[in-house]
This record gives structure tokens, sequence and C-alpha cells, in this order.
């Protein structure tokens, strides 16, 4: 089992977990989450959210 682990520098993350990623990797910080994604999966994860907000949004004003 592959552990992540804290120090007082930060988090310590395997390479092993992030094998595969291929490209430029983006890294971000949200809360208590680390977002570790590639650069697709970052714009494909944006791109549904905006969708999402838009709905709502749509469903708002409906009612």
């Amino acid at each position: 089992m592959i552990k992540l682990r804290q120090t007082k520098e930060g988090l310590l993350i395997p390479s092993s977990l992030l094998k595969g990623l291929t490209g430029l990797v983006s890294v971000q910080r949200q809360g208590n989450v680390l977002f570790i994604e590639s650069e697709r999966r970052r714009t494909a994860r944006r791109r549904a959210a905006r969708m999402v907000q838009r709905l709502r949004q749509a469903a708002i004003e409906r009612y």
C-alpha cells in the first residue's frame, strides 16, 4: 500500500502515485483537498463545473 506522509515542510507524495500523468501537471489546494491532475483533466473538470453552474442558474431563473 502506498502511503502519503506529512512532514513539517509539507506533504510527501510517492512518485508511483504520479506515474501515468504525462505532460504538464497542475497542483492545486482547495481547503483540505489537494488536486494533482493533468492539464487535460483540469480543463475537463472546469468545463463540467461551468456547465453545472449554468444549469443551476437556469433552474433558479425558471422558478
